[in-house]
């Protein structure tokens, strides 16, 4: 176990990128860390890190079997604005949705106000409403009526009857 995990511990600076440059008495060098203000090139990138994606049948088509018309998604920067793109159109549906779902309620609510307003006033019961004054005053039957009216135009407008 011993000389296992030394021989990791001595792998681990393999894996990394090799450096070369010229110190000033134009001497060659190598490292896998590049001083400053030196010019540094890079001799051997670091290995590519794997990939664990499943092999997958193609079609006559080119395409991964079952993805007929799937576009590949687009990497880098590209799939980053792709990707702010789609998540600003979901926020933009979800807060029309939302607003939209607000307003049916809301005219569901004045709907439902305006059939219990129009119940009460046909019922035969006294009605009364405060005048400029805030006192009440009980409506009479040519006040009724006007009142009857203008809810059933209420309800025409929330119902939809």
């Amino acid at each position: 176990p011993l000389f296992l995990i030394l021989g990791l511990t001595l792998a681990m600076p393999a894996m990394g990128e090799i450096y070369k440059w010229k110190d000033k008495d134009g001497k060659q060098h190598f490292s896998d860390i590049p001083p400053q203000g030196a010019d540094v090139q890079a001799v051997r990138p670091a290995p590519p890190p794997p990939t664990s994606a499943p092999a997958t049948k193609t079609t006559a088509a080119g395409t991964p079997d079952g993805m007929d018309g799937v576009k590949p998604a687009p990497k880098g920067a590209a799939a980053h604005k792709t990707f702010e793109e789609r998540r600003a159109e979901r926020l933009k549906k979800e807060a029309a949705q939302t607003t939209e779902a607000a307003a049916k309620e809301r005219r569901a609510l004045d709907c439902q106000r305006a059939r219990n307003q129009r119940a009460a006033i046909s019922s035969g019961q006294r009605v009364a409403e405060a005048n400029e004054k805030g006192e009440r005053v009980v409506l009479n039957a040519a006040q009724r009526e006007a009142e009857l009216a203008r809810t059933q135009e209420l309800i025409d407008a929330f119902c939809g009857d």
